[in-house]
């Protein structure tokens, strides 16, 4: 359940970044982020997973929407403590 989950919400954030984190600015969506960051980082199990996938989204946001960039370093920060180890 869980990889399944994570595959899909690697995928989402790979086709809609911006969109993905502007939902964390917003008051009225309730965001999970601990269940978030925990499918992320036990999908992408390992630092090297974590390190490419996040440079691929940080270079698309850079693109298209800086202005996320604070919540999306706060975001991976907790999705790279808890990669598988």
């Amino acid at each position: 359940m869980v990889d399944m989950v994570g595959h899909k919400e690697l995928q989402f954030i790979e086709k809609y970044p911006c969109e993905f984190f502007k939902a964390f600015n917003q008051d009225d969506i309730d965001v999970n982020v601990v269940k978030w960051t925990t499918f992320m980082g036990k999908t992408l199990e390992n630092k090297t997973n974590y390190y490419e996938y996040r440079n691929k989204i940080d270079s698309k946001l850079k693109g298209s929407c800086s202005d996320l960039q604070d919540v999306f370093k706060s975001f991976f920060t907790e999705v790279r403590m808890c990669l598988v180890r």
